[in-house]
């Protein structure tokens, strides 16, 4: 075969190597500049759409343009990001090729070759090393804006109630948690590892002494409550006082449990003082809950009283009660997980969609919760009037109940159709009035015993003793006494408080 004719054959072929090689070459630095360009203008224009929003009050960025914004910041954290991976081992390999070269020793002639490779060499590294600097700078303030716009985006939603997102019954809702879960996992789990560590830092005999200080904890409450008690039944003259003290007691036991457990768990993790501070914060806020915690659960053990239906205040039947003694914890451990997901979500700075959606899990959960002990208490309720012969609830109940199936029936639905922040809202505020109806009632009675068991010790007074609670403050001024007067002021002063 002629020379000139293999020349010709071999030519495509040529041109095919050259098109490789030169995909394969890294970008060269014009077009790294601008790239570079490009992602700062992204980054500029959505910092200076945030500085104008907080400059001008009357400029709020609606929920559709930070989601946008976020992208963009989401994009330009990427594309630095991937810059930033691609100049590194440029960068490693321009300083290899370098110190191949050696340092000139002085005084030494050196080839001129050699000096003006170095020279370029020297010339490409600091380009290259400005690129990669500035990639990672441009990685990081586009990560933070992120962040900060993630935040902005789930205060809003947060002031605004009625705000509706995707249903959790739509596949939007799930395509969008998605998108985000993995990274606000990786956090969360960020945030695991710096409790393992404060907790591997704890000394083992501290973990093994632990156990033994929180029974003698409790043992030691324990002991108070029984003393006290039985104070209480050799002392006290009317035995509402007995009951209303009792059930007292009983929620300062429980509260007491509960809050020295949290706080034997908040030293034990912050024994060495290792945590940063947004997990200790995190820690502190999470035992402070656990007091409440153990505070809502003893209201309702003491109000309840299952294992000594004589000792209950409320004037609730025993076949009502007690079938409904397992609710309680239920609901106090669906409102702590209820509260704790949400400040953690908070606290990992999580997403909207994240957000959104451990707000809607947790509060359909409460509120399921809610509604199945609201229905079992129906049921038994409509049981037992019908034993009775048909009577009708008292009043009062009748009307808490109505109220409490209107708020949780809404709240449901509206957590299953997108109302997230009103639904979770209306849950929790149902629990909360629930405790403040609860602690404003063994209160009330407090004050009730205990103006009866100072009338029972004066003279005449025994009648009043044995009045009915509503009735005491009558018996009372009845007797044209000054200690009964003062009492009758007392009672009222107080009850006014309340």
């Amino acid at each position: 075969m002629p020379v000139v004719l293999r020349r010709l054959l071999a030519l495509p072929l040529l041109l095919l190597f050259v098109l490789l090689a030169a995909q394969a070459q890294p970008p060269g630095n014009g077009d790294t500049e601008a790239v570079l360009d490009n992602i700062r203008q992204q980054v500029d224009a959505t910092q200076q759409s945030l500085k104008k929003t907080a400059a001008d009050s009357s400029i709020e960025l609606g929920d559709d343009e930070l989601q946008n914004l976020r992208s963009n910041a989401l994009a330009a954290r990427m594309q630095a990001a991937g810059l930033a991976e691609k100049l590194a081992p440029q960068l490693s390999s321009i300083q290899a090729r370098i110190t191949e070269l050696g340092t000139p020793q002085p005084g030494a002639k050196e080839d001129a070759d050699v000096a003006s490779q170095r020279a370029a060499l020297t010339k490409e590294r600091n380009d290259v090393d400005g690129q990669l600097k500035l990639a990672r700078l441009l990685t990081v303030e586009s990560d933070q804006l992120a962040t900060q716009l993630a935040t902005l985006r789930r205060s809003q939603f947060q002031a605004r109630l009625g705000e509706r997102t995707h249903s959790i019954l739509a596949a939007r809702f799930w395509a969008e948690l998605a998108d985000d879960s993995v990274r606000d996992a990786q956090r969360v789990v960020a945030l695991g590892r710096d409790f393992a560590a404060a907790a591997q830092a704890t000394p083992l005999l501290v973990w093994l002494l632990a156990p033994l200080a929180a029974a003698a904890v409790w043992w030691l409450l324990r002991w108070a409550q029984k003393r006290a008690l039985r104070w209480l039944t050799t002392r006290a003259h009317a035995g509402r006082l007995r009951r209303s003290v009792h059930a007292a007691i009983e929620v300062l036991r429980w509260t007491g449990n509960v809050g020295a457990a949290s706080m034997l768990m908040y030293a034990l993790l912050a024994w060495n003082r290792g945590l940063p501070p947004g997990a200790e914060e995190l820690l502190g806020e999470a035992c402070g809950m656990l007091w409440f915690s153990g505070y809502m659960y003893g209201l309702t053990k003491a109000l309840a009283c299952v294992d000594k239906p004589s000792w209950r205040l409320p004037p609730l039947p025993d076949s009502v009660v007690a079938p409904l003694r397992r609710f309680p914890l239920q609901i106090t451990v669906a409102s702590f997980a209820t509260w704790f997901a949400e400040r953690l979500a908070l606290r990992v700075n999580a997403s909207l969609s994240t957000t959104v959606a451990v707000n809607c899990i947790v509060a359909l959960g409460l509120g399921l919760t809610l509604v199945l002990a609201l229905m079992r208490a129906e049921r038994l309720w409509r049981l037992e009037l019908a034993k009775e012969g048909g009577h009708t609830r008292p009043l009062p109940l009748a009307i808490f109940a109505a109220l409490n199936w209107l708020v949780l029936t809404t709240a449901v639905v509206c957590l299953l159709i997108g109302y997230v922040a009103f639904g979770s809202f209306a849950v929790k505020q149902v629990v909360w009035g629930a405790v403040v109806l609860c602690t404003a009632y063994l209160l009330a009675a407090l004050i009730d015993d205990a103006l009866m068991a100072w009338l029972a010790g004066e003279p005449n007074g025994t009648a009043a003793a044995h009045a009915p609670a509503g009735a005491a403050s009558a018996a009372a001024g009845g007797t044209k006494r000054p200690a009964a007067q003062v009492a009758v002021l007392a009672s009222g002063v107080l009850r006014l408080a309340l």
